[in-house]
């Protein structure tokens, strides 16, 4: 496997290295629903909220393998992620259950994961 190389632009990470040089959680804590309602949701807090407050059109993920290069935005993954969760609730699968998914892509297994938090 091979790492992507990294793409130009304004980015919220210009510099890995530094951000965990600098990171404290007490300053970012707040900024998590989990803070308010003391219930956790992965799904929520790493693509919905972003989806839902101006970041819709931003790119998510990048994916690429041997036959494809893919992008996905915030709201694109989170379409396909509540796609993913409605084929699970039709198969009768419920939330926070132990449940094992295979994907041929790594795409699709992001899709599902987010929902199975």
């Amino acid at each position: 496997m091979k790492a992507l190389p990294a793409m130009r632009g304004n980015h919220n990470l210009p510099n890995y290295e530094d951000a965990v040089q600098q990171f404290d959680w007490e300053s970012v804590k707040k900024d998590f629903s989990w803070y308010e309602t003391g219930k956790m949701n992965l799904a929520y807090e790493a693509i919905d909220r972003h989806a839902e407050n101006g970041k819709a059109e931003k790119i998510a993920l990048n994916y690429s393998d041997a036959q494809r290069d893919e992008s996905y935005t915030f709201m694109e993954m989170k379409q396909h992620s509540n796609k993913a969760a409605n084929v699970l609730k039709e198969a009768g699968v419920k939330k926070r259950r132990p449940c094992l998914h295979f994907y041929a892509s790594f795409a699709g297994t992001v899709f599902c994961s987010s929902w199975c938090n």
